[in-house]
């Protein structure tokens, strides 16, 4: 019985963010910060992504910024992975990096969307890529650096190609250290 509640209340609250009324919302998000629960992670990154709201899109990123439950870290990167949130990318990087996630089996994955986006957004994956502290996923690592060495090689003129460079050189330095 309190799980059927709790999931009824889940889906109110995601719906309330949904609703387009400013005053629901922002109650919504209220609401999401108490509960702090990985469940609201993707409907607060949909609600990002779509909204036009500058002051309700503040405090979902601070909210996402600052992100510390269970499961925040695979739900984050999960979004990074769907082309759903494309135009997103450079912030999703932004919120794992603030929250202190730590993603080191998905170096390739960060590395593609660094080679793929526009400046902040290879920006924001080398500064993600620089922070990692831990033992990074040798298969993972290799994949990102196969990335990253094509896209060099294909791109001589690239207006961003050092700041992948840069990011090639962080890569290079796991590998030494692995």
């Amino acid at each position: 019985m309190e799980m059927e509640n709790q999931k009824k209340s889940t889906i109110k609250v995601v719906s309330d963010l949904r609703s387009g009324d400013s005053k629901t919302v922002l109650a919504a998000i209220k609401k999401i910060d108490q509960l702090a629960d990985d469940v609201f992670v993707l409907p607060l990154l949909e609600f990002y992504r779509d909204t036009d709201d500058e002051n309700a899109k503040e405090i979902v990123k601070e909210m996402l910024s600052t992100l510390k439950v269970s499961g925040g870290e695979d739900a984050l990167v999960s979004a990074l992975g769907s082309q759903d949130f494309a135009s997103i990318h450079g912030d999703i990087l932004f919120f794992i990096w603030h929250s202190g996630f730590q993603p080191v089996d998905h170096i390739q994955l960060v590395s593609r969307i660094a080679v793929e986006g526009d400046y902040m957004t290879a920006f924001e994956a080398l500064t993600l890529i620089e922070s990692l502290g831990g033992p990074v996923n040798d298969d993972s690592l290799m994949e990102g650096l196969m990335v990253v060495r094509g896209f060099l090689a294909d791109n001589k003129e690239h207006p961003h190609r050092e700041l992948i460079f840069n990011l090639y050189q962080v890569l290079t330095t796991f590998e030494n250290q692995g």
